[in-house]
């Protein structure tokens, strides 16, 4: 029989870590208790299952990994079951049949035990101090950031409030919108598709319906913490299986929570902004682990259910990530094929398992948006380095220039990768092979590929378990330079000096200049490169006698480490500060305008007017009224706001409307329903001045009910056609009759 005194000992750490995080951000404490106890389930069902793999293999594993790929394939497992489910099962609890059929499994098997007792045992054992620790130092790092995000999101105030990010709003609705419509019918435009990668909002939005969870509590309160406690976890305990450096985890949770780029934004990971970033991390970890362990043989062929499953996860919350993954272990296999390794035919299994479900999946969820894609081949316009003003001229070469700075500033994290080639046996292990083939995929579109911020995505979601693999590569190079006993205690206080001043230099360079110019920000990079590469080969010559070793190899370890050291606080710094600034994900709008078709570029229409994205400003009198419509309201209502361009109406209310978030729409909708967008705008902005024959009968046939119009005072038109339920100082709610719709007799 397996111990599971280890498992119950960190998950109730992990419970009362959970209680105490709610209660601290606004969250009373009956819903805090039912979202803790709906984590659990999930994650309890998703750590057995990892359970359950382990010890069919024989591998033993630590309490932290089975409850952090059991958060990872829990939420996965759950997000699935909700959405194909949404139908059949009541209130919304789709998403907690998995952990039915599993307690249904168990009590059955109970009377065999050959179907619940493992061919082989395996022991699950109490984690490390430094990989406790490093999860530890991960939460503080991660919740502190996330804390310092929150000030921009509070539940309740007095008065207007505009701090909210305008995508913030935009999630909501889309999360509430999928848990109670499922993902073919759009909460923006009633009758519409709305195509996107939305696996983790659909993830949220059953936890925010399930429970009667008040609007942004799920996205902004629930997401950061699971998101933060799962990336440390992955990342500390996949560290440490492969090295023994006492701080290695450490330094892997740290690239994964608190890094960034040396000198460029776009690079951190848990953006709480974009909570598709962040729940993305935490699946391409898991999906990462998964394939490494089963890779070298210490999971069997039952793992690529696991590894399909992450892979899905992976393309449908963000294609990118699946993309980087399917990429690097095809660069993998063909080194392996070269090298002769014994793992080749394992990588096969892989790409035969995650290549077609991910494709599928995009197929499914993402494809056939009336956009285009932003991504333009093989041209300098608008490049990444463009946008964040790191060219040194508007030329070609300057553009150029600008590119091999950016990813000078990229790659400091992932510079840890070197550790491995300073041994020639772990030269070609795993995990380095790995490496180079998420190096190679990550690093592939952005530079042959323009759009100022999508060819980014790619480099950064490869970061994730490139973090981890940097972090051990840094690790190995500290222990082949302590061997014997070597003090190397002195070089380690250089290596963290020496990374230090690389951030001070890259954040002072950095405020010098402005996002798409050109100015002296551009040598950041350079100059924190350079700071650390002469500082380390000053320090190779002083120390070469007292550690006796190679002064090369001195080198080239306190160089990557300085590296990695700066990336790990780059969260820090002044570059982090400009993403608040410009949208969480692929910049919807100005997608919406430059890139659809040639057909859909005749329709234009001003969607950018006082109540737009820019102008994302609400009060308590807002979600007064909001809260009267849930109260009054029935799933399939229809709202027509005179707000078209804002995402307001369905994130406060939960129901679908006539149009809203008309930017996103237009981005993500079929391209036969966009056609119609500037129509039903012209109808929503007549709203405010009374009704017409035509507008009624287009608002009627498409099941409006509800109309919200701005302001107390409604025109003297409405009368006739619909009744003032509810007013107040900012917002009227009409209900229309029979006179304006006659099929709601």
């Amino acid at each position: 029989m397996v111990k599971v005194r280890p498992v119950i000992v960190c998950g109730l750490v992990a419970v009362m870590a959970a209680v105490v995080w709610l209660l601290v951000t606004d969250i009373a404490l009956g819903p805090t208790l039912m979202i803790v106890v709906a984590l659990g389930l999930q994650t309890a069902t998703g750590g057995w299952v990892w359970a359950a793999l382990r010890r069919r293999s024989g591998a033993g594993a630590s309490a932290i990994e089975i409850l952090a790929m059991g958060c990872a394939i829990g939420t996965v497992l759950a997000m699935v079951s909700g959405v194909l489910l949404r139908p059949l099962i009541p209130m919304d609890f789709g998403w907690a049949v998995p952990t039915v059929v599993l307690l249904a499994f168990l009590t059955i098997a109970r009377r065999a035990k050959a179907l619940v007792e493992p061919r082989v045992s395996s022991p699950i054992m109490w984690p490390s101090l430094p990989v406790a620790a490093a999860v530890g130092l991960g939460v503080v790092l991660g919740l502190a950031a996330a804390l310092v995000n929150i000030a921009h999101y509070p539940l309740r105030w007095t008065g207007d409030w505009s701090q909210y990010h305008p995508d913030m709003v935009f999630f909501e609705a889309l999360s509430t919108g999928l848990a109670r419509y499922g993902p073919g019918q759009s909460v923006f435009m009633a009758g519409a598709d709305f195509r996107y990668h939305w696996f983790t909002y659909a993830w949220s939005g059953q936890l925010t319906e399930s429970f009667h969870l008040a609007p942004f509590v799920s996205l902004t309160r629930v997401l950061p913490f699971v998101t933060v406690l799962a990336t440390a976890a992955l990342a500390a305990v996949w560290t440490g299986r492969h090295t023994k450096n006492p701080w290695a985890p450490a330094l892997a949770v740290a690239l994964v929570t608190s890094g960034g780029y040396l000198g460029a934004s776009y690079g951190i990971l848990l953006n709480f902004d974009s909570p598709s970033q962040a729940m993305a991390t935490v699946w391409m970890l898991a999906l990462a682990f998964a394939i490494t362990e089963y890779l070298d043989g210490s999971l069997g062929r039952p793992a690529l259910w696991v590894i399909g499953a992450m892979g899905v996860a992976c393309a449908g919350g963000k294609a990118s990530a699946a993309i980087v993954m399917i990429g690097a272990v095809g660069v993998a296999l063909v080194l392996g094929y070269l090298g002769q390794v014994a793992w080749r035919g394992r990588a096969v299994w892989v790409l035969v398992t995650i290549g077609p479900l991910s494709g599928v999946t995009y197929l499914l969820v993402l494809s056939g948006s009336a956009s285009l894609g932003g991504l333009h081949p093989l041209t300098w316009d608008l490049r990444a380095s463009t946008v964040q003003g790191l060219n040194l001229s508007s030329t070609g070469w300057g553009i150029a220039a600008g590119t091999a700075f950016l990813l000078m500033a990229i790659v400091p994290r992932w510079a840890g990768l070197a550790g491995f080639w300073l041994d020639r046996q772990r030269a070609w292990s795993l995990p380095s092979v790995i490496g180079i083939g998420l190096v190679v995929t990550a690093v592939t579109p952005l530079l042959l590929f323009s759009h100022g911020v999508d060819e980014l995505w790619f480099a950064l979601s490869a970061s994730a378990p490139l973090a981890v693999i940097s972090a051990i590569g840094v690790g190995l190079a500290w222990e082949r330079l302590s061997i014997g006993g070597r003090p190397v205690g002195s070089l380690a206080v250089l290596s963290l000096g020496v990374g230090l001043l690389a951030l001070v230099i890259a954040s002072a360079l950095w405020v010098q200049g402005d996002n798409a110019t050109v100015s002296m920000r551009a040598w950041g990079p350079v100059a924190a490169l350079a700071t650390v590469g002469v500082l380390a080969a000053v320090g190779a010559v002083l120390m070469r006698r007292r550690i006796a070793a190679k002064p090369l190899e001195i080198g080239i370890t306190v160089f990557i480490t300085a590296l990695v050291v700066a990336a790990s606080l780059a969260r820090l710094t002044p570059a982090f500060g400009p993403l608040r600034l410009s949208s969480a994900e692929a910049p919807v709008g100005a997608e919406s305008r430059s890139t659809q078709s040639s057909e859909l570029r005749t329709v234009e229409f001003d969607v950018g007017g006082q109540d737009g994205p820019a102008k994302n400003e609400w009060s308590s009198a807002e979600v007064e009224a909001a809260d009267f419509l849930r109260d009054h309201s029935g799933r399939a209502d229809v709202v027509a706001t005179d707000r078209p361009a804002s995402s307001l109406v369905p994130a406060l209310t939960g129901l679908r409307t006539f149009i809203s978030g008309v930017e996103y729409q237009v981005a993500r909708g079929r391209p036969s329903d966009v056609i119609d967008i500037p129509v039903r705008v012209a109808i929503a902005e007549r709203l405010s001045v009374g009704p017409n024959a035509g507008d009624l009968e287009a608002l009627c046939s498409t099941g409006v009910t509800w109309l919200w119009v701005t302001g107390p005072v409604v025109p003297r038109e409405w009368q006739a056609s619909a009744d003032l339920e509810f007013a107040n100082e900012r917002v009227s709610l009409l209900r229309l009759g029979p006179a304006a719709c006659p099929e709601l007799k």
